[in-house]
C-alpha cells in the first residue's frame, strides 16, 4: 500500500495528557493487565511508521500502548525489502 502524504499541518499536543487518555481509554475498553496467568497478545496498523519522521512524543505514546501486551506485532511498516531491522522511527 502507498504511504499516505504527510500532512500540510503541524499537530502539536501534550503527551502527558494524552498518555492519561490512552490509560484511560485502556481502562474504558477493559483491555486486561498482565498477569503470570495470561498472555496479552496485539497488533496494531500504524500507517506510514518508517515513512514519516516520528517524534520522542509520538515514539513514547507508541511505546505507551505496547507495554500493554506480552507479545506484539506492528503492521504496515516501510522499510526496503532487504532491511532486517525496525523501522528508525520506532528506535
Amino acid at each position: 500500500m502507498p504511504p499516505f502524504p504527510k500532512p500540510k499541518f503541524q499537530y502539536t499536543y501534550d503527551v502527558s495528557a494524552e498518555i492519561d487518555h490512552l490509560r484511560q481509554h485502556k481502562l474504558t475498553r477493559a483491555v486486561p493487565a498482565k498477569a503470570q496467568d495470561r498472555l496479552p497478545i496485539a497488533t496494531w496498523n500504524i500507517a506510514n511508521v518508517g515513512v514519516q519522521e516520528q517524534t520522542v512524543d509520538d515514539r513514547q505514546l507508541i511505546a505507551e500502548v505496547i507495554a500493554w501486551f506480552d507479545a506484539f506485532a506492528v503492521q504496515e511498516t516501510h522499510v526496503s525489502p532487504s532491511s532486517t531491522t525496525a523501522p528508525n522511527s520506532l528506535c
